[in-house]
């Protein structure tokens, strides 16, 4: 890995609420607080690291029929700063000194439409296509260009069990040439230690 490791993990706590605005409209909102968790990314020079970050969601959906529905939604980007998360070592009697890592998960956007026209109402169809915009998130957009996601799932109904199948693609969001600083920090050697 040349040096490098890491890890980002982050859970979140979700309170969020919904309403029938007509007997075919639902809207929702949700609200998330973070936790996230960074190691890395360079060895010996990074320790773990907490930070909160919070997230918003609408959300629509629509009854286009009595059995297909369009829903679409919008994510907001989670925003944490890793305080004094990467030391940079200075020769002499001033010592190390320490940087914050900024990073942000990206905002999403979505549309989807599910059927559950087939077998009776036993069987549900859904495609999703994503829009992340990596390009506004701060570390990634160093690393990563927005990317296009497309889910496809089905769910089959018998009795109280339900059986699932689904699968996702998704563009690969790696750029071609990184950039020369990510999450506010220009490290050295730049653009090599980046990639």
């Amino acid at each position: 890995s040349n040096g490098t490791t890491v890890s980002l993990m982050v859970l979140d706590m979700i309170a969020g609420a919904g309403v029938n605005l007509t007997d075919r409209l639902s809207l929702g909102a949700s609200l998330s607080l973070g936790t996230g968790f960074l190691d890395g990314p360079w060895v010996g020079a990074t320790g773990n690291a907490s930070a909160f970050g919070l997230r918003g969601r609408l959300g629509a959906d629509y009854d286009l029929t009595d059995c297909t529905s369009l829903g679409l939604y919008y994510q907001t980007e989670q925003h944490f700063t890793f305080d004094d998360n990467i030391r940079f070592p200075i020769p002499g009697p001033a010592g190390d000194f320490y940087l914050d890592t900024n990073l942000e998960l990206p905002q999403n956007l979505g549309i989807g439409i599910a059927n559950r026209r087939l077998l009776d109402g036993r069987l549900l169809l859904a495609v999703d296509v994503l829009y992340k915009q990596w390009s506004d998130a701060d570390l990634f957009r160093a690393l990563y260009d927005d990317q296009w996601v497309v889910q496809l799932g089905s769910q089959y109904t018998a009795g109280r069990v339900r059986l699932r199948l689904g699968y996702a693609w998704a563009e690969n969001p790696l750029l071609a040439r990184a950039g020369e600083s990510g999450g506010g920090i220009s490290p050295p050697g730049g653009r090599p230690v980046l990639e």
